[in-house]
């Protein structure tokens, strides 16, 4: 397991925005106890995605072949659902509502995934984070 120490030390070493994904039951909740603080003090764009609130458990079904958030995220990233503009570039304000809507339905109103930027353009809903790759073109 990591800790949050050696999470903190990664981002600390970041030389760019970074993505993290936190796909664990209570995943908020690990996140801010464990070390919310410390990264909101890195001051850089850091942009974290929690499959889940605290107190929730992470739903995972054999036919998904992963956890519902792990899914919902593998189907945006590669361009299965429609919520990609035509620049194929994926925004924070797009992934963060879509990640929350898609395992909200697939886990039966059983788990909320939460999102949260820090840093100078951490907050920013129009922050692009990547292109996606269309696999249906």
């Amino acid at each position: 397991a990591l800790t949050g120490e050696r999470i903190t030390q990664t981002l600390r070493d970041a030389r760019a925005p970074v993505m993290l994904f936190m796909d664990t039951c209570n995943s908020q909740g690990a996140l801010e106890r464990s070390f919310q603080s410390d990264i909101y003090n890195l001051q850089k764009n850091i942009f974290s995605f929690t499959s889940s609130r605290d107190g929730q458990a992470s739903q995972e079904r054999r036919a998904w072949g992963h956890g519902a958030f792990t899914r919902a995220f593998l189907r945006a990233a590669d361009g299965e659902d429609p919520i990609i503009a035509e620049d194929d570039l994926l925004s924070y304000g797009e992934l963060g509502p879509y990640l929350r809507e898609q395992v909200w339905e697939m886990t039966s109103h059983q788990q909320a995934p939460q999102y949260f930027g820090w840093g100078p353009e951490g907050a920013n809903p129009e922050a692009d984070l990547f292109t996606v790759r269309r696999v249906n073109r």
